[in-house]
């Protein structure tokens, strides 16, 4: 079978460095950081030095957001010197406070400013410069004044997560209003509800688009990936994944990565009889080993279950 271009999706409080360490494990397909600020990043906020730390990774993407073009350009090029292999603009991000800071999805309604900032980034950096957005703020038609110009500044992917800004994650994607977008020397990257070989192949077929980027689907399987690309589920040592993943939150986070690891293992746990039981244990556990035995208790011999 031939591979399928996929893509891990930068996702805040999930696709942080520990996540990607494990799903690297799994597949070589390009993975996207968290969304880092610009800003808080030039002004050297902790937290955002952290979130773009791919230091020792491969096949990184670097997302950023932002409105002020001397911060993005600045940022990008910091990006591109620890090894990022490319940078996403986030034009897509619903969430309230951005939008009324003027950054991601507030981008859809200023067209003239997306393409000033993403020109200059373009010029700036010497990786490839993509952006992820959406379908509109309102309409799905409006990708179809908003893409092309994009495009026409030179990046090199477009991102389309299909549902507009005020549909937020609520409703289905819309993959098939994408069928008829042309973009030059641009790939498109579909997005959203991809959660299996169907909806794969779904997605690929009513958008035309060159591929997929997956997103919530990983959480809690980051070997999905690799099984989309192969179309073979493969074989998985759960229990030593989950803790490698959990030991590598405490490398990372230090004992904030105890409470920082725990969506993560509520994600695992998901599709396994015993879950509730082993959940209500894990958010109440207060110490590192505590959690270490969980975890290989429940995932040694876990059953396929919904409860």
């Amino acid at each position: 079978m031939k591979k399928r271009i996929v893509y891990g999706a930068p996702m805040v409080g999930i696709s942080d460095k520990p996540f990607r360490q494990i799903v690297r494990h799994f597949t070589q397909a390009p993975l996207y950081t968290e969304m880092v600020s610009a800003h808080f990043y030039r002004q050297g906020l902790k937290s955002s030095l952290r979130t773009m730390d791919i230091r020792n990774e491969k096949n990184i993407i670097v997302q950023l957001v932002g409105n002020n073009i001397d911060d993005m350009v600045y940022v990008a090029q910091k990006a591109q010197e620890e090894g990022a292999v490319g940078i996403d603009i986030n034009m897509g991000c619903p969430i309230r406070k951005l939008v009324s800071d003027g950054c991601g999805a507030a981008f859809m309604k200023e067209i003239e400013s997306a393409m000033h900032l993403a020109e200059a980034v373009v010029h700036a950096v010497s990786v490839p410069v993509s952006i992820k957005t959406r379908l509109g703020w309102k309409t799905a038609d409006e990708i179809y004044q908003f893409a092309p110009r994009l495009a026409s500044v030179g990046i090199q992917r477009l991102v389309v997560h299909a549902r507009t800004k005020t549909q937020g994650f609520s409703g289905t994607a819309d993959w098939k209003v994408l069928k008829n977008l042309s973009l030059q020397n641009c790939e498109l990257i579909v997005n959203g509800d991809i959660c299996d070989e169907e909806s794969l192949n779904d997605a690929l077929t009513l958008s035309g688009a060159n591929g997929v980027m997956i997103g919530r689907a990983l959480w809690g399987q980051p070997w999905f990936l690799r099984t989309l690309e192969t179309g073979q589920v493969g074989e998985v040592a759960l229990a030593e994944t989950v803790l490698e993943h959990f030991e590598k939150m405490l490398s990372f986070y230090g004992l904030k990565g105890l409470y920082a690891s725990r969506k993560h293992l509520a994600h695992y746990a998901k599709y396994y009889l015993g879950r509730q039981t082993f959940c209500e244990q894990m958010f109440r556990a207060e110490s590192p080993d505590r959690v270490r035995s969980l975890i290989k208790g429940f995932f040694t011999k876990p059953e396929r279950g919904h409860k």
